[in-house]
């Protein structure tokens, strides 16, 4: 059974005053909870036909018989886009809300529209936003939909229900660097301000928009002890203590199955100073000192806002050269389970010097933080050229995948040791899924390439075809109507 169903071009449903199809022999076409629904009997080509006022519109369609073995690839069904689309995404399963959602945007505006299986649209929201970049971040626990519009210096998040109404929406200040959704609907949220140097924790009741808590993450500040730092110069201040913050340095989130949540930072305490100098005089480098103190810290959220921190590694240095040169740690974003009830995360770890200089590679490493907040190992990732894709997956196997560069890695989850690594030859490849029996699947520049023990499996969906591109379900009408039941299944 296939529902049937025609918009317009701005998304609007269009009663048609009668359907029919040419050949009975290979379907019929019957009311099914208010919509008309097509019934196919055999395999075959047909075409339905809506009668509106003054138009009619027909729709070939193909019916596939489906018997064991045979697999079906390909769109089943089309819906028109409003203009733009922004994104698409699976709902939460509920009985009687949305099964995906789309975001469309046109000069009229931005929507958001909720489709059945079937394809046929529930309802369409139109969002109050007329600037900014809009994303379909993910489905909130309850079947409805969480959207973001990002301006350069804040961005407003909007919760829209499975009936398709706005249940609340807020404007945040700053960036968004971070978000999660537990089992029980509370949204965690990870803001940074413009400059930096200030970023929340926050959780929100995903139904009502009710803040739950916020908390502050540590910062990190520079201490300067009779001189004051202008720039990557030094004036001599006697007698003078003056404290400036630090950039922060911060994961993105993730949330376990008993609700709570964890994110890791990195915490810097640096003291720069001089022992005597003339007021006002520059500072050389030979003249200073430096000490600095930095941790990695992973937190433990729990849904009342209390919190486990745990020290993860810790670097130091003491009287150092403004000249010297130490590595300085930042999360690269992502953070996931490890399987065992604790946590992976990467970082980067590149040298720097108190004059501000940097220069010279970057190490990435994987981290694994057992459930007791205890370091498990830190494992050195490939060094590599081209844009950083840090996600993670785990795997059958103990496994754990990462990509660097055009490099697939596979690694063992519990100790931390390299299993084997897929070089792509390509400029660089993404992680995508993993795989039955120890497989995982990239995204490279040909499409989606599956990878087994080292070795390119095959290439699942060259890039272009309907396969690769089965995300993106929305297909456009010349007509600017379009009649939902591109392709469906023999009874």
């Amino acid at each position: 059974m296939q529902p049937l169903q025609v918009l317009d071009a701005q998304g609007k449903e269009i009663k048609a005053s009668s359907w029919s199809v040419d050949n009975s022999q290979l379907a019929e076409i019957n009311q099914e909870e208010g919509h008309p629904a097509l019934h196919t009997k055999a395999a075959g080509v047909i075409h339905v036909t809506a009668l509106l006022e003054g138009l009619t519109l027909s729709r070939e369609i193909k019916i596939l018989s489906v018997e064991a073995g045979m697999q079906i690839v390909g769109p089943l069904w089309a819906v028109p886009s409003t203009g733009t689309q922004l994104g698409a995404l699976q709902a939460v399963p509920t009985t009687d809300g949305p099964d995906f959602f789309t975001l469309d945007k046109n000069e009229k505006g931005l929507y958001l529209r909720g489709l059945t299986n079937y394809g046929v649209q529930m309802w369409m929201a139109k969002l109050p936003e007329t600037a900014g970049e809009a994303k379909l971040l993910c489905g909130d626990g309850i079947g409805g939909a969480i959207i973001t519009v990002t301006r350069p210096e804040s961005y407003t998040l909007y919760v829209v229900n499975k009936a398709g109404k706005v249940s609340w929406h807020r404007k945040f200040e700053g960036v968004r660097k971070g978000y999660a959704l537990n089992g029980a609907n509370l949204l965690h949220l990870i803001n940074e301000s413009v400059d930096g140097t200030s970023t929340t924790l926050s959780a929100w009741d995903g139904s009502t928009g009710v803040e739950k808590f916020t908390l502050q993450i540590p910062k990190s500040s520079e201490q300067e002890v009779n001189v004051r730092r202008s720039g990557n110069r030094l004036r001599c201040a006697p007698g003078g203590n003056f404290s400036h913050p630090l950039r922060t340095a911060t994961s993105g989130l993730f949330v376990s199955t008993d609700g709570n949540a964890y994110a890791s930072f990195v915490q810097r305490h640096w003291r720069v100073g001089a022992q005597k100098c003339e007021a006002g005089a520059a500072v050389t480098p030979d003249a200073a000192h430096f000490s600095r103190n930095d941790q990695l810290v992973l937190w433990q959220i729990h849904p009342d806002g209390s919190l486990r921190a745990s020290v993860v590694e810790t670097s130091r240095g003491h009287r150092l050269s403004l000249s010297d040169r130490f590595n300085v740690l930042s999360p690269t974003g992502s953070i996931i389970p490890d399987g065992f009830d604790g946590v992976l995360f990467s970082m980067r770890s590149s040298p720097s010097s108190a004059q501000g200089t940097t220069g010279g590679p970057s190490d990435e490493f994987v981290y694994r933080v057992n459930e007791d907040g205890e370091l498990a190992f830190k494992f050195l990732l490939p060094r590599y050229t081209g844009a950083l894709h840090d996600e993670m997956v785990l795997g059958e196997q103990e496994l754990g995948f990462a990509t660097r560069g055009g490099m697939l890695i596979a690694f063992n989850v519990r100790d931390g040791k390299e299993i084997w690594r897929w070089d792509s030859g390509k400029p660089d490849v993404e992680v995508n899924m993993a795989t039955a029996g120890g497989g995982c699947v990239v995204s490279t520049p040909d499409g989606l390439v599956l990878v087994e023990d080292a070795v390119k499996n095959q290439v699942i969906a060259p890039r272009g075809s309907d396969m690769y591109t089965s995300g993106h379900f929305i297909q456009d009408d010349p007509h600017g109507l379009a009649m939902i039941g591109a392709g469906v299944k023999s009874n």
